[in-house]
């Protein structure tokens, strides 16, 4: 070694010996952190952690809980304290945090490990004890075993990225760009409008789709006894006006069938949404021409051209959202369509939004469009991670013990797509209009999983789509239980979910990518770099008491190499069960059905995530430690 490196060496070793004996005199601190041992030491967060890695190869909070459970093992094989008490008294903040790190370190649970161990006489000499513990320490970490699969585990969590050979391409966002309620009616109510205005704040998207746009409610179509028609657009101005007021334009679907335009009495499982066909085309296709023109006169050219009009939802669903032969559905397809464009060619103008399910009705419908020769400007599909060819039979799952995967009908669709761009010469955009575990209530929507399932798939399924709609983004319905497992990103009285911290977070990425893998994204903007590491079980299978009852640990290194050297300031938000998780707090809380003033005041106040901040000096690389 040149002089240098050995001052550096000897010093960094003073410093290691330092932080031990820190750590050694404090373990049993729950609330010991890294910000406190640095400066006990007088160094940065990352420069600790650095230092303790490169001496040891071993994490610091790895170091920590490894000894906090070596000193708790007199108390369980010889004392007649419970679990809760050894883990309080040894450093940890409840038992199941214990009893997970016990069994990752001994690879059994603290009963077992008593029931095996009962006869070894416990050890008087606290030197011995120490030595066993660094020499366990050295012989697990130091002197490397790749044969050891918990090895192997960790270090596969161990994420390095070089700023310089970055990828430095674009960021999508399509995930962002178009948000949804549910009906048009429900975008006039108060509590719709103030969770529209949050989510434009926080998230700032570009559109809002909403369905039923000629639904009774909205009273766009009437005929009065002796069969004389009026229209009425002011329902739909006023959704529009508040819209446009709060700078967000309209994605709209065009359905459903007015009650006195209607065929035949069809409806949507229990609701009052008639989807029959017309009882005359020529009247249906007579109001879309009379809709079109209206909202040029009201709204302008230039403003109605870049919105999006999609016909229809779901046609495929027979005897839900169409209950015709698929025939008859394109035959209506066709006639609205040639009505909006009658209008002007300039309306930017969708298929249906299609449920993939099996894929043979877009195919169907594919073939249509080439005979027809309609040339769509774009395409749009629902996804759900549940498989769902029979979930509208009985408007609801069973969700006990059921498998969440999103990628089951992803990929196809994407294949299809690829398709559909050789098929058409005006390159037509792709849109995921409905994305999520399913299209109704279940109990993960309320829950820190929502949120990391969230995270999960944007960053891994949204690139390849123009659109990637969150279905839905609003809560309208008015329950009882604060708590019900609602689709959307509030809950009834308007409080902010855990999955809406996910958007938030997201929303804060920069717009070029530098690099992406599996857990984690790094971004940069300006002289910003932005990043998220998160946890996801993407296999996971579980219910209500599961989530309550297990959690899926993981210890991530993060390596950020070849910064600038210069004074960062750090911060970092942490969205977990105890921090912007408002759902954990509610069960924290004894799960109280009544809310009243104070346990509202209480819950909002736990809406926002955890924050720290540092500003710490980078030289070349920022080292982020984090479990989650």
């Amino acid at each position: 070694y040149d002089e240098v490196t050995k001052e550096k060496n000897s010093s960094n070793k003073k410093r290691l010996i330092k932080i031990l004996g820190f750590i050694e005199e404090n373990y049993d601190n729950d609330l010991l952190s890294i910000e406190e041992i640095s400066e006990y030491v007088e160094l940065s967060p990352h420069y600790t952690l650095k230092v303790f890695r490169e001496n040891l190869n071993l994490g610091l909070m790895d170091y920590l809980n490894a000894l906090r459970i070596r000193k708790s093992i007199n108390d369980l094989l010889y004392s007649d304290k419970n679990i809760l008490e050894i883990a309080i008294d040894n450093g940890f903040t409840n038992a199941r945090s214990y009893h997970r790190v016990f069994k990752n370190v001994y690879g059994t649970s603290p009963k077992n490990y008593k029931n095996q161990n009962q006869n070894i006489q416990p050890s008087t000499n606290y030197v011995l004890q120490k030595k066993e513990l660094l020499l366990e320490l050295i012989n697990k970490h130091i002197i490397k075993d790749y044969n050891d699969e918990k090895l192997n585990k960790i270090e596969s969590n161990i994420i390095d990225v070089d700023m310089k050979i970055s990828s430095k391409s674009k960021v999508n966002d399509s995930w962002k760009k178009i948000i949804s309620i549910g009906k048009a009616i429900e975008g006039l109510k108060g509590d719709i409008q103030y969770q529209l205005k949050e989510l434009k704040k926080d998230i700032n998207p570009k559109f809002v789709k909403f369905n039923g746009i000629f639904n009774d409610e909205m009273n766009a179509y009437r005929e009065d006894s002796n069969g004389q028609i009026f229209y009425d657009y002011s329902y739909i101005d006023k959704l529009i006006d508040f819209l446009i007021s709060i700078d967000l334009k309209p994605y709209i679907n065009i359905g459903f069938m007015p009650n006195k335009l209607a065929s035949k009495s069809q409806y949507i499982l229990d609701s009052n949404v008639n989807t029959s066909f017309p009882k005359d085309i020529k009247l249906w296709t007579n109001l879309i021409y009379s809709f079109f023109n209206h909202l040029i006169d009201r709204y302008g050219e230039q403003e109605v051209f870049s919105w999006y009009f999609e016909i229809w939802n779901n046609p495929n669903h027979t005897n839900t959202y169409w209950h015709e032969s698929d025939e008859k559905f394109f035959f209506f397809f066709e006639e609205t369509f040639k009505a909006i464009k009658k209008v002007s060619k300039e309306f930017k103008v969708g298929s249906p939004s299609i449920t993939w399910i099996d894929g043979l009705w877009a195919e169907k419908f594919l073939i249509f469009l080439k005979e027809k020769t309609l040339n769509l400007d774009f395409f749009s599909f629902e996804n759900y991670s549940v498989n769902i060819k029979n979930v509208y039979k009985n408007n609801t799952v069973d969700y006990k013990n059921i498998l969440i995967d999103f990628n089951s009908d992803i990929k196809n669709i994407k294949i299809f797509c690829s398709k559909l761009k050789q098929s058409f010469n005006n390159k037509p955009e792709f849109i995921i209009s409905e994305w999520n575990i399913s299209p109704f209530p279940n109990f993960f929507y309320d829950t820190c999983y929502q949120s990391s399932h969230i995270v999960q798939t944007i960053l891994n399924e949204s690139n390849f789509f123009d659109g990637f709609i969150y279905w839905t983004c609003t809560e309208n319905r008015i329950k009882t239980d604060i708590f019900y497992g609602g689709l959307g990103l509030f809950t009834t009285n308007n409080l902010k979910k855990s999955s809406y911290n996910s958007f938030m977070l997201l929303s804060r990425l920069g717009n070029e990518l530098v690099s992406k893998g599996k857990n984690y994204i790094v971004t940069t903007n300006k002289n910003s770099v932005q990043l998220i590491l998160y946890n996801h079980n993407e296999n996971l299978i579980f219910n209500k008491e599961d989530y309550l009852s297990k959690k899926d640990l993981k210890n991530f290194q993060l390596n950020i190499k070849n910064l600038e050297n210069s004074t960062y300031l750090v911060t970092k938000y942490y969205l977990n069960s105890s921090s912007g998780s408002i759902y954990d707090t509610w069960v924290e809380i004894g799960s109280p059905k009544k809310i009243n003033t104070e346990i509202f005041e209480y819950l909002k106040s736990k809406e926002k995530m955890k924050i720290k901040i540092e500003e710490t000096r980078i030289e070349n690389t920022l080292i982020l430690e984090e479990s989650i």
